[in-house]
């Protein structure tokens, strides 16, 4: 581990909280309700960065044994950036138009996607699987695409059927269950990015 990894992972702890900080507005009757729920949030610009530190120095320690454990906590640092910017572009998308569902919502999920897999391409490439060598970054482009393109397809429609079908449950009004069903379909496709970035895109 070097120091650019310390950074790097304060920097994305940091996002990921003004980001949450940012969507935690269509929660609020939900927050009220739980003890000391409002406190964190106001605290996350503080609470995340020291957790993705400390994260990345277990993972450091770790990997002394099993190697992988480094590439995969990196991966899942880089994971929930991807995550909280695509819940960020969504959730912006969704409070400067006031649509929250229908055909719209689903334009939406797709272009948030879009724009967390150039975040995640960046940051895997330079950072997660360090791969420096640009003489194939084309051949290397269109594999991590392909990847993430079926990665968006399995989101948008996990997502789309969550909005459209399901609907919102809870009480949740449709914004905060649009940013769940965003989450959801996040998580699902989070192993098969791994898998396939790996072995399939970065492998050395």
């Amino acid at each position: 581990m070097v120091k650019k990894d310390c950074y790097f992972a304060l920097i994305i702890g940091e996002l990921d909280a003004l980001i949450i900080m940012f969507l935690a507005r269509n929660f609020s009757e939900q927050l009220a309700q739980i003890p000391y729920a409002q406190g964190v949030i106001s605290y996350i610009w503080l609470i995340l960065p020291a957790l993705a530190f400390l994260g990345i120095i277990v993972a450091d320690f770790l990997s002394r044994w099993l190697k992988v454990l480094w590439q995969l906590a990196k991966f899942l640092l880089v994971g929930t950036s991807n995550v909280f910017v695509d819940l960020g572009v969504l959730g912006l998308l969704q409070f400067v138009t006031g649509i929250a569902s229908g055909y719209w919502y689903s334009v939406f999920k797709a272009a948030s996607s879009l724009v967390s897999i150039f975040n995640s391409y960046l940051w895997n490439k330079f950072w997660s699987f360090e791969q420096k060598d640009n003489s194939e970054a084309t051949k290397e482009a269109v594999k991590f695409f392909a990847v993430a393109l079926s990665g968006i397809l399995v989101n948008n429609f996990i997502a789309s059927y969550l909005v459209n079908v399901l609907g919102p449950q809870g009480g949740l009004s449709k914004q905060g269950w649009g940013i769940i069903a965003g989450v959801v379909a996040a998580i699902i496709v989070f192993v098969w990015d791994f898998v396939g970035y790996k072995f399939f895109v970065f492998k050395k």
